[in-house]
């Protein structure tokens, strides 16, 4: 959340944006700064491309362990935000890596969906109402499930477990966040 405090929104954006920037992005100022160079270093530096397509790379010296990469090039920086990495590109002649950023991709990539945007924001009676209903389903899941695993409730009863959501208010609950995100997508055309 930016406050009242931030003399610079639109910088602070600007580098929240660069951590997600392709290798190919950034403006001159914040050239070769990104999700990549987070992980990797700096292309050219610590790292180059072992193949005409950029699929691989190569370390140009080689690296004992990541903490030293981390030392060597100054890119720790723990932002909190979520990240998703496709390891893209992966080591030359590794592989094991290879076969795991192919898993990746074929098993799990398919799956993935949008998070609810953490930037959408509620009114005052939403956020009350909302926090009230996402507590209450959030004990109750927490409760039944640990009781469907124990073997506690049958499965047989996933349909009275769904029918219990919905009358805490789980309708309820997706409709507010529903409004508060078409506020949101609104606002940000």
């Amino acid at each position: 959340m930016i406050t009242d405090k931030c003399k610079s929104p639109e910088a602070v954006m600007r580098w929240f944006d660069m951590w997600y920037a392709d290798l190919e992005e950034g403006d001159s100022e914040a050239k070769d700064l990104n999700g990549v160079s987070m992980f990797l270093g700096f292309e050219g530096k610590q790292w180059e491309y072992a193949d005409d397509k950029r699929e691989t790379y190569r370390w140009i010296e080689p690296v004992k362990d990541f903490q030293t990469l981390r030392e060597d090039a100054r890119i720790t920086l723990d932002t909190g935000l979520p990240q998703y990495l496709n390891f893209m590109p992966y080591p030359a002649d590794f592989p094991l890596m290879e076969m795991k950023v192919k898993a990746v991709q074929t098993r799990q990539e398919p799956y993935l969906t949008d998070e609810f945007p953490l930037t959408v924001r509620y009114t005052a009676e939403e956020t009350e109402r909302i926090s009230l209903l996402e507590t209450d389903i959030k004990n109750y899941m927490e409760e039944i499930v640990s009781k469907f695993i124990n073997g506690e409730e049958s499965l047989k009863n996933f349909d009275k477990y769904i029918k219990t959501l919905d009358e805490i208010g789980l309708p309820e609950l997706l409709d507010l966040k529903q409004k508060a995100y078409d506020r949101w997508a609104k606002a940000a055309k």
